[in-house]
């Protein structure tokens, strides 16, 4: 391991200025999981710089570079990172895992390579389909409530207010509490009246502008509470090639509890979540001999292993979750035993890891990972098929008593002449009135393999031939739903699942064999605000995409990371 500091004794002694520090430095938004939080919208609602208005004026570019020593596994040296924007520590990282069991923090700022950490063992060779080494991303403890989104309006080039907990789309990211007091924010507690007193409690003093309070633990044991590098966002987890579960220290990436046993060695896992004290992963494919299913492990001291098999269809990609705190998975196609599931969704318990409930319909298959939000008190699912069709369903009986009628099914957006990509939707809200009312346009994005017909009755952009990224309005009105495709994007080849901040829709494209690119989109009309040429030189890494700190990130088969951003204060 290699630590980029002249000492652990001297960052532990500047973690005393951590939280001044954060405050003016960089941009304090997180993205603490893959897709961004756990309903998988891939969607940050508040950010200081970024904004569709920001976007217009010049300024946006590549901030800086930096190349990882990370080996290339089957076409993939980096995975997506995850954000700690400064909150407790005062150098907000990106933690990036490399499936050449490596973990990597890099400065945001800056591009310095923080600290690197490589576990021990002989990879093998691998194969496409069963890769080896660490296949899924680390995470942080994720949230699970809704909180009010912002008017429009919101974002821009000046300083701005740490984003809130998520739930529904729009709801943006968490930044936990510290462990034993407050959030961040807070207000102080008003001390209380004398027994027997008629007089009003002395007023509280003024705060500063509040995070919203959240009912849900802070997960600080989990997160390693208790001061200095132990504070609750203080570590990150992971799942090394061996199968091990890590606990990570920010700070200097060293274990800072036993490793234990997780899953089998050589299984190919999906992107960590971790919520209420759990982090989940799936397996597919049967690498490793993993049955395909779902694990879970509880980050207490005893560090039980739950399992779920699907006795079918390998899941399809990483695990979401209802703001309630059901597990939903989408299962792909298989041969189905022992009352199994195929091409399906599923609900889970998060607790056991059984199955309450599920979704499947003959000639329906799921290509990619379900995104939720919230509407009129229901928790949606939200869902795309192999030809081109948007499905959704109440999060509480998935296909209702016969477990194959969805709330709504629409007609193919694609008429055959392209397919929904297998990378998952986005989503995000736009809201018009403060509070947390359903006023707004919600809009569903789509990545698109081929050429999209101008049938498909969205807004064109220019010529599609390999690719783009489809806009859906969603619609809700006397209780029922609806889908219109509203926009299509510029072409971009090969799209992955695109990241919303604010209302700007940035999508990169993918293609095996040429050079990246970035696209940074109106979110209203798909009209392209800016894009990055010729500046990446190598293709994409996977789905080594993500943002924080007020920057896009990309990661290259090069074991390059592109920062795109605007100039800010950098130390």
């Amino acid at each position: 391991m290699r630590l980029h500091t002249a000492s652990t004794t001297a960052i532990v002694a500047l973690l005393a200025f951590g939280d001044v520090w954060s405050q003016v430095r960089g941009n304090p938004t997180e993205w603490p999981t893959a897709y961004g939080d756990a309903q998988h919208t891939s969607w940050i609602r508040n950010d200081a710089h970024i904004s569709v208005e920001s976007m217009g004026q010049p300024g946006f570019e590549l901030q800086w570079k930096s190349t990882l020593e990370s080996p290339v596994r089957q076409g993939i040296s980096l995975g997506p990172g995850v954000v700690t924007s400064g909150v407790n520590l005062f150098t907000p990282l990106s933690t990036i895992a490399a499936p050449s069991n490596q973990i990597f923090a890099v400065d945001n700022d800056t591009g310095n390579l923080f600290w690197t950490r490589h576990f021990d063992g002989t990879l093998p060779a691998g194969t496409a389909a069963c890769p080896g080494g660490i296949s899924g991303s680390v995470t942080r403890m994720t949230n699970l409530t809704i909180s009010p989104a912002p008017a429009r309006g919101g974002g821009g080039r000046g300083r701005g207010s740490y984003s809130s907990a998520v739930g529904e789309p729009g709801a943006g990211v968490p930044i936990p509490s510290r462990g034993g007091g407050p959030g961040r924010g807070a207000a102080p507690a008003a001390p209380p009246a004398a027994a027997g007193s008629t007089a009003p409690a002395a007023p509280a003093p003024a705060p500063p502008p509040p995070l919203p309070p959240s009912p849900f633990p802070t997960n600080a044991r989990a997160q390693g509470s208790g001061g200095g590098l132990f504070r609750p966002s203080g570590v990150v987890h992971a799942v090394s090639a061996d199968g091990m579960f890590r606990t990570l220290g920010l700070v200097s990436g060293k274990d800072v509890q036993q490793p234990a046993r997780f899953i089998p060695a050589g299984a190919r896992f999906s992107d960590l979540i971790a919520v209420n004290e759990m982090v989940y992963t799936a397996t597919s494919q049967g690498c490793g001999g993993a049955a395909n299913g779902v694990w879970a492990i509880n980050t207490s001291d005893d560090k039980k292993v739950l399992s779920w098999k699907t006795n079918g269809g390998s899941p399809i990609g990483s695990v979401a979750f209802a703001p309630s705190g059901t597990a939903i998975v989408a299962v792909g196609p298989g041969t189905v035993t022992g009352g199994g599931h195929a091409n399906a969704i599923v609900a889970l318990d998060p607790q056991t890891l059984t199955a309450k409930d599920w979704f499947t319909q003959p000639g329906v298959e799921f290509i990619a990972p379900p995104v939720l939000f919230h509407e009129s008190g229901k928790d949606i699912v939200a869902v795309t098929t192999r030809d081109g069709r948007i499905l959704l369903l109440d999060a509480a009986s998935l296909g209702g008593a016969n477990h194959a009628t969805p709330l709504l099914a629409s007609p193919s957006l694609t008429d055959g002449a392209a397919i929904f990509a297998a990378q998952a939707p986005a989503m995000w809200q736009e809201r018009v009135t403060p509070p947390a009312t359903d006023d707004g346009t919600r809009w569903l994005l789509v990545p698109v393999s081929g050429r999209l017909p101008a049938s498909a009755g969205a807004t064109a952009n220019g010529a599609v031939s390999s690719g783009a990224i489809l806009a859906v309005r969603i619609g809700y009105q006397g209780g029922t739903f609806s889908v219109q495709p509203a926009w299509m994007s510029q072409n971009v080849a090969a799209p992955l699942t695109p990241i919303v901040v604010n209302g700007v829709v940035f999508a990169a494209s993918a293609s095996a064999n040429a050079p990246a690119a970035l696209y940074a989109l109106n979110g209203r009309t798909g009209a392209t605000l800016w894009q990055s040429g010729e500046t990446i030189t190598s293709p994409l890494s996977g789905r080594s995409l993500w943002v924080g700190s007020g920057h896009v990130f990309v990661g290259t088969r090069d074991g390059t990371v592109y920062a795109f951003g605007f100039a800010m204060e950098r130390h």
